[in-house]
């Protein structure tokens, strides 16, 4: 699970800036082993990653940082030179060590593909993503395909999600959905 990337050394022994996704979550902590991809090799539109070789760093010491960065000191990067050869990798993390989800949480990548339906079980397409801003949005293709759209995540649209039948069931306004 991806969940921040290097952004740039930090000073000359090794520090890098990090941008977390999650600047609140428990995982920036010393001792959290988090695998390293390079930038060429993942992208924020998916926040999983398949397994494989990839390099490993551990954290030593975490402070916060300019710009909701935080500055990280990773056992293995140990100056400049270092640090800079990182830049732009992505920080990721083993699914299973984010912990167990509660009935009504769910992983943002988990439902790409689900179907997005009226309460009366209209179609009214498919899950593409969600995009985490300021207003987490759920892009949604069109059962026959074309430009997607976004349905803001927010109880007044969002009825549930529904883990058993992939799907999310939706409540639409009129002039929400083109």
């Amino acid at each position: 699970m991806l969940i921040g990337a290097i952004a740039r050394p930090h000073g000359v022994k090794g520090d890098v800036q990090v941008v977390p996704f999650n600047v609140g979550s428990p995982h920036w902590r010393p001792g959290r082993l988090f695998s390293v991809l390079p930038k060429h090799k993942a992208s924020p539109k998916d926040d999983t990653v398949e397994a494989g070789v990839l390099e490993t760093l551990t954290v030593k010491r975490v402070s916060p940082g300019p710009k909701g960065r935080l500055v990280i000191w990773f056992d293995g990067i140990s100056n400049r030179s270092e640090a800079d050869a990182h830049k732009g990798a992505w920080l990721a993390i083993a699914a299973d060590a984010l912990g167990d989800l509660a009935d009504d949480e769910f992983w943002y990548h988990e439902v790409a593909g689900w179907r997005v339906c009226t309460r009366d079980n209209e179609l009214l397409g498919k899950v593409v993503r969600i995009v985490d801003g300021a207003t987490e949005l759920l892009e949604v293709r069109p059962p026959k395909g074309g430009e997607t759209y976004f349905i803001p995540m927010v109880d007044a649209f969002i009825v549930d999600f529904d883990r058993e039948e992939s799907r999310v069931i939706v409540d639409p306004i009129e002039g929400l959905i083109p």
